[in-house]
């Protein structure tokens, strides 16, 4: 189950032989983000010493050498001037992650941070609970919005769990891979919010895309006579 580590003595990064190529890529730039950031050279010792550092730390530690590692995969800025040059999709982010030969989950991730659109990203587990058709439960787990989705849809209502019979766990149902998409009302300010949206599901998560549906627009036309 280690996807990566460093020797930071010796300089020396590991990751599986079997590992599939875009999780070992992300595993080397966390890797090396130890290495690179000088403040992560702290004695190990230390770190069952709340006197001398808090175990806590140790959590920054990781996100920070995330941040590194998709800092150097996706090149910066260089991204998001990409990004905003797709429409929000699913199929976008998969063209994306595999140009930069990074992980689906992980290009989702960075995609929906970097989008100038009213996007966000829901994410859902499997539990240990079983529903009427023999499925197990998805249990919602994290909302990655975009700037102007958090902004906008603050005070959003998610499913907290959604069993076989919802739309969105289609996707677990049509087969690996496969996209499906639709459009659902969701609660916002104590009103109901049509959004469009699309579901991923990879085998061992659900992956659903929401965007805000356009309204209708009426166009008139005018003639003038004489």
């Amino acid at each position: 189950k280690i996807r990566g580590m460093a020797d930071l003595r010796e300089r020396v990064n590991y990751v599986p032989i079997n590992g599939r190529k875009p999780r070992n890529r992300f595993a080397r730039g966390h890797e090396l983000g130890h290495q690179v950031m000088k403040w992560h050279q702290i004695d190990g010792g230390y770190l069952d010493r709340d006197k001398e550092l808090s175990p806590d730390i140790q959590d920054v530690f990781e996100s920070e050498a995330n941040f590194f590692s998709s800092e150097v995969i996706f090149q910066g800025k260089r991204f998001k001037t990409k990004a905003r040059d797709f429409t929000s999709s699913f199929g976008a982010m998969f063209k994306l992650a595999d140009e930069h030969e990074a992980s689906y989950q992980a290009t989702i991730w960075r995609f929906v941070e970097e989008q100038d659109e009213t996007i966000a990203v829901a994410y859902y587990y499997p539990i240990s609970f079983y529903d009427n058709f023999g499925q197990k439960t998805l249990k919602f787990w994290k909302l990655i919005p975009s700037p102007k989705f958090r902004k906008r849809y603050g005070d959003l209502v998610i499913p907290d769990k959604i069993t076989s019979n919802h739309p969105w766990v289609a996707a677990r149902t049509v087969g690996f891979g496969k996209i499906v998409d639709g459009v659902e009302n969701l609660t916002c300010g104590n009103k109901p919010v049509s959004f469009a949206w699309e579901a991923w599901w990879n085998s061992y998560a659900l992956f659903v895309l929401i965007r805000r549906k356009p309204a209708l627009r009426i166009i008139r036309t005018i003639s003038r006579h004489g």
